[in-house]
């Protein structure tokens, strides 16, 4: 898991570096396992420096699940990333008991919210109140916000009433090759002028 890891992180910066829109970013998952590698951030901040790629353009996402059973390595991981200018995102956000204490313990940059809370949110139940909840915190703590299990253009404009200006799902795209992907037009990326697609083709 961990050369997989380092493989498609490998990978997205190449593509960086060959594709130097200013508007392409990728995300990588990070699995558990990699998170006790010690020697995975500067093996990304090598990466990044040899090829001249401004770390901004990569960001790196850890599932709360992962985050619990390692936090100190999570932590670890997050803050020398960071520290340099990488994304960091707490994936699956909601899905834990503890994901508040997250929020204080992990230096990360974003959210994303667990696909439980967002499948309902046009259906005027539970989930807008959590929903809204989610966001206004992550506002006051000057977080990204990223919601998932978008399939539907109801929820499209549910979210954008709470504020939400970032997804992905169905709705907005699904897994598709790399290559297939960046062979399209510049700037078609984006389906939508107020919810963009949160792009990670790396992740099909």
């Amino acid at each position: 898991m961990c050369e997989i890891d380092r493989w498609v992180a490998g990978k997205a910066i190449e593509t960086l570096v060959e594709h130097p829109y200013p508007g392409l970013r990728f995300n990588v998952n990070v699995s558990g396992r990699t998170l006790e590698d010690e020697d995975f951030g500067d093996f990304v901040l090598d990466r990044l420096t040899a090829a001249g790629v401004a770390p901004g353009r990569l960001g790196f996402e850890i599932t709360e699940t992962a985050a619990v059973t390692n936090l100190d390595a999570a932590r670890s991981l997050a803050q020398q990333l960071r520290a340099s200018g990488c994304r960091i995102t707490l994936d699956d956000f909601g899905s834990g008991f503890g994901s508040f204490v997250h929020l204080k313990e992990l230096p990360i940059t974003g959210l994303k919210i667990d696909g439980e809370f967002v499948h309902g949110i046009d259906y005027g139940s539970r989930d807008t109140v959590l929903v809204q909840g989610l966001v206004e915190i992550a506002r006051g703590l000057g977080l990204s916000v990223v919601a998932e299990w978008v399939e539907r253009a109801t929820q499209v404009e549910a979210l954008s009433r709470l504020g939400v200006r970032v997804a992905q799902g169905f709705h907005l795209g699904k897994p598709e090759p790399l290559a297939t992907l960046l062979s399209r037009p510049h700037g078609t990326w984006m389906r939508r002028p107020t919810l963009m697609q949160d792009l990670q083709p790396l992740e099909s």
